[in-house]
């Protein structure tokens, strides 16, 4: 299975969420990783290190940022990108599709910030 990274409305009177128009484009996706990742990269020593503690969380849930939680989100991917070298050659990734997920976040997070209420999912 693959961890998906979604843009999404929600809707606080019903506690729901509902799908945004604007889908990824090329060449993004919704791609965040296999669902291995969660344990071995998400949780990992160096993403510890360098205090991704919201992607950390995903190794025992999924993750829901909107607000403050999307800014967090945005920054400790903004860390992961300053740091790709030493992340990838630490867990032994290929560089250019390690960075392509981090880069499908990224265009959740400016889909979600278009809208009211807009949200990341990831999971």
């Amino acid at each position: 299975m693959s961890l998906l990274v979604c843009a999404y409305v929600f809707v606080p009177e019903t506690n729901t969420t509902v799908a945004i128009n604007e889908q990824p484009k090329a060449p993004f996706n919704n791609l965040f990783g296999f669902e291995s990742w969660r344990q071995t990269v998400w949780d990992s020593p160096i993403l510890r290190k360098h205090n991704c503690t919201l992607l950390n969380s995903l190794s025992s849930q999924d993750i829901y940022a909107g607000d403050a939680v999307l800014l967090q989100l945005q920054n400790e991917l903004e860390v992961i990108k300053e740091h790709i070298d030493q992340i990838t050659d630490e867990l032994n990734l290929h560089k250019e599709s390690f960075a392509f997920r981090i880069d499908n976040a990224f265009e959740a997070i400016r889909i979600a910030q278009k809208v009211t209420n807009g949200i990341v999912y990831i999971g």
